[in-house]
């Protein structure tokens, strides 16, 4: 696409103006993937609370009563 729509030596021709612009965009693509990165492991740390909490059992329990459900329902 990029080919397609800029003039070759474009790049060139205006490399000065271009320069804090492409190091701010730099700047901010780091900036990003470390707040994602933060982000990923605040939401490790919640499903991890999330699990501590959950009752295994009952959710199965649940899981399975759904399953004979559905079957059930299926026969019909």
């Amino acid at each position: 696409m990029y080919e397609r729509c800029i003039t070759p030596g474009t790049d060139e021709t205006y490399a000065e103006e271009l320069a804090p612009i492409k190091q701010q965009y730099s700047a901010d693509m780091k900036r990003s993937i470390g707040l994602l990165a933060e982000a990923r492991a605040l939401q490790d740390r919640l499903e991890g609370w999330y699990a501590e909490a959950a009752d295994s059992a009952a959710l199965e329990r649940i899981a399975e009563q759904f399953r004979e459900d559905v079957l059930r329902l299926a026969a019909l």
